[in-house]
């Protein structure tokens, strides 16, 4: 009887592998595609906007970074 009760539970251990080996991969798939409505732009405007958005804080960026008198921007910052 244990010896029934043992191959029946391995059983069930690989039918649970065998499950979740299915599972997952449709549940990332499903994830990432998600993911990927969630983050695409709706537009070129969109794109064009989020380019725009990023070149003018990286110059802002840059030229807070080239400042004469960092007390200055110190100053800014606290402001802010």
């Amino acid at each position: 009887m244990d010896v029934d009760i043992a191959l029946r539970v391995d059983k069930l251990e690989v039918d649970v592998e065998m499950l979740k080996r299915r599972a997952e991969p449709s549940a990332l798939h499903e994830y990432i595609t998600n993911e990927l409505k969630r983050v695409k732009p709706e537009n070129i405007t969109e794109i064009e906007e989020r380019i725009r958005n990023h070149e003018l804080l990286k110059k802002s960026i840059t030229t807070k970074l080239t400042v004469e008198d960092p007390q200055s921007v110190l100053d800014e910052v606290r402001e802010e």
